[in-house]
């Protein structure tokens, strides 16, 4: 696993697949891998050493406080496949 994914966890529920959390260990740029199609509430809240993170296209939503207390997030992008 590379060191863009090896912070996060995913689960499969029928045909979606969830980015559940992030770790608190987590810093500097983060690439959602493709295929995930939901980023969960709180996902990234806390991660206080990370600085972007880039959504892959075919996401559909994004929960509430994903992105809380994330004091050095810089950028969030969205990129196409």
């Amino acid at each position: 696993m590379d060191n863009n994914t090896k912070w996060l966890t995913i689960e499969q529920v029928e045909e979606r697949f969830i980015l559940k959390k992030c770790s608190k260990e987590a810093e500097g740029e983060i690439i959602i891998p493709a295929g995930i199609t939901d980023i969960g509430a709180d996902a990234f809240n806390g991660c206080d050493k990370i600085t972007s993170v880039h959504i892959p296209n075919g996401v559909q939503t994004i929960g509430g406080h994903a992105f809380l207390y994330c004091g050095e997030l810089k950028s969030v992008k969205l990129r196409s496949e």
